[in-house]
């Protein structure tokens, strides 16, 4: 069994931890990435957490251009929103079979 503490960003008003969506850039993936990372308040089954409260707390406040938006530095488009860096605690357990 293993601990992992993860940092992800809540919105206060639904009490939802924002997720994340992938989309790509098949006309720009010569002069960026191919694909682009934007936050979203209705995930499916995709929570954006990060290592590090710093990260968190940058994507928190910044809306990344769409054609640097990777991962961990996604597109924000709830900047006009109440967010707070929350810490999430994951418990990890290998079951053996």
């Amino acid at each position: 069994m293993k601990n992992e503490v993860m940092y992800g960003i809540l919105d206060v008003e639904s009490n939802t931890l924002l997720g994340f969506c992938v989309s790509a850039n098949p006309e720009s993936a010569e002069f960026c990435g191919d694909v682009e990372y934007s936050l979203d308040r209705y995930p499916v089954d995709s929570v954006w957490l990060v290592t590090t409260k710093a990260k968190a707390e940058h994507a928190m406040i910044t809306d990344t251009e769409w054609y640097n938006a990777g991962y961990n530095t996604p597109r924000n488009p709830y900047l006009d929103r109440e967010l707070k860096v929350v810490q999430v605690q994951l418990k990890v357990i290998c079951e053996q079979t």
